[in-house]
């Protein structure tokens, strides 16, 4: 019997200890950031940074697509910050609605 995985981006499904019959058709969240880490160290200048993201499994992975890349050329991350998401109900009209997700890296 043979296995799909069409949704999973975490790594471990297919990289760490990879079943014979499992196999994936989207990219894991580590290739979602390539080119990043090259990037911000070779045309934004920048040498250290720090990572933000949510604490679970598919943005570990993203978190280490942009560091491998950033620390290979030279950067040094200077501290990774895991965080849990409760999502809050404000009002339509807070200024302090967020427009966009909070499932992203900040560099």
């Amino acid at each position: 019997m043979t296995f799909i995985n069409a949704a999973s981006g975490a790594q471990e499904t297919t990289y760490v200890d990879p079943a014979p019959n499992f196999f994936r058709f989207n990219m894991d969240g580590a290739q979602w950031q390539v080119g990043l880490g090259k990037y911000a160290y070779d045309a934004k200048g920048y040498r250290k940074i720090a990572t933000v993201g949510e604490d679970y499994s598919f943005i570990y992975t993203q978190v280490f697509g942009l560091v491998l890349e950033f620390c290979g050329a030279g950067g040094q991350v200077t501290s990774r910050q895991w965080f849990h998401w409760e999502p809050r109900i404000l009002p339509r009209s807070s200024p302090h609605c967020p427009t966009t997700s909070m499932r992203s890296i900040w560099v």
